[in-house]
């Protein structure tokens, strides 16, 4: 169990979080996160907020790497990838049910690190060179090779990779926004690549008809992250670098790419937070599942390093003060090197969220979902 705590503004108001009103009480309970006083100085007194998220279950999806989860319809869309360009979906009923029911939706797109959104009846996939649009029941309509736009523009860049990867993919309001990392990767002798901090948002219609793009500089860490635009704002969680004791920020811009502000949002020692594919907002309140890793964090030269891989998840206010956390993987050996990380993606479902994941040791790597209950 998981206690999440929220410092109290006023006892006759109540919050309504996960889709469960709750009433504000006077507590005094050991794993609640410290809230500062104007001062500066730590409130004991405050009377906070407790809600106690519970594992309900772990849900073996399949074998394979890099999930996604969707849930509309009443049902849970999970994706996943096999090999090299090989992207499945497995659909679940309302109470995570098998259906028995397994898509083959790209076998031609090679590499890997795809996302997958939902909108307007419609299902949007993107691979490391296609996007694609499905209908309610699957079946393809169009597809779109956005490759080879990208390395004319940017030869030099993605000429070395050879594919895209890593991108961030969202929906909203009769459009499709595609999220590209982009920049001066740099590279020092000895070392491996690094990433870029710049990122290349393109927006197409329904119809996957590219309608412009607008770059957003200096954001962080971003491949491999999430994006989301509300009121014409984009908001960006990700990494504030790519090596070393990494913390998870917040980056926002206007929708034409103008900095707007960023925030660090958590800061843990001797830990590299980093890829948080996961992100949901709903009743004012964020979601956030990435990547803690703990072990070698610095930037590697050729030799082979060691790292602990695990997927967290973390609960954030509508300023993004911390409200609460849990280790979704403290069940998991997650001792894996580079390449077989978590990659948490998440659904939100009344009272439940859903939190997506691959793990396992290098050559047994395995989709698995876990379900949690938000309770008073």
């Amino acid at each position: 169990m998981i206690i999440l705590c929220a410092k109290r503004w006023d006892m006759k108001k109540q919050l309504k979080i996960y889709g469960i009103t709750v009433l504000l009480l006077v507590v005094g309970l050991s794993g609640c996160i410290n809230q500062e006083s104007d001062s500066g100085t730590s409130d004991q007194t405050t009377d906070e907020l407790s809600l106690s998220l519970d594992l309900v279950r772990k849900i073996e999806v399949a074998d394979g790497f890099y999930p996604g989860i969707i849930f509309t319809y009443n049902q849970f869309y999970v994706s996943y990838e096999i090999g090299q360009g090989a992207i499945y979906l497995k659909i679940y009923d309302e109470n995570f049910n098998d259906l028995d029911m397994t898509y083959l939706l790209a076998d031609d797109d090679m590499g890997a690190d795809h996302q997958k959104v939902f909108g307007n009846n419609s299902f949007y996939l993107v691979g490391s060179n296609f996007l694609y649009k499905f209908d309610s029941e699957l079946n393809m309509i169009k597809s779109v090779r956005y490759y080879d736009d990208l390395n004319s523009k940017y030869p030099e860049q993605f000429s070395e990779f050879g594919v895209v990867g890593d991108m961030l993919f969202y929906y909203a309001d009769g459009f499709v926004y595609l999220g590209v990392p982009i920049g001066d990767t740099g590279k020092e002798s000895g070392k491996k690549l690094d990433l870029p901090g710049d990122l290349l948002i393109q927006k197409y219609n329904e119809n996957l008809e590219l309608v412009n793009e607008t770059t957003l500089e200096g954001v962080g860490n971003v491949p491999g992250s999430s994006m989301m635009l509300k009121d014409g704002i984009w908001t960006i969680v990700c990494g504030d670098k790519r090596w070393d004791d990494s913390s998870l920020i917040v980056a926002r811009y206007s929708e034409a790419g103008v900095f707007i502000d960023k925030k660090t949002i958590s800061a843990v020692a001797d830990a590299n937070e980093e890829f948080a594919m996961g992100l949901i907002f709903e009743d004012d309140i964020y979601y956030v599942g990435y990547q803690h890793i703990t072990g070698d964090l610095f930037q590697p030269t050729e030799e082979e390093i060691f790292q602990h891989v695990d997927v967290m998840l973390k609960v954030f206010d509508l300023n993004w003060s911390l409200l609460g956390e849990i280790l979704v993987t403290n069940d998991d050996s997650s001792s894996v090197n580079t390449g077989h990380m978590g990659r948490p993606h998440l659904a939100l479902v009344g009272n439940k969220i859903y939190v997506a994941y691959d793990s396992g040791e290098a050559g047994g790597v395995k989709i698995f979902v876990k379900e949690y209950e938000f309770k008073e």
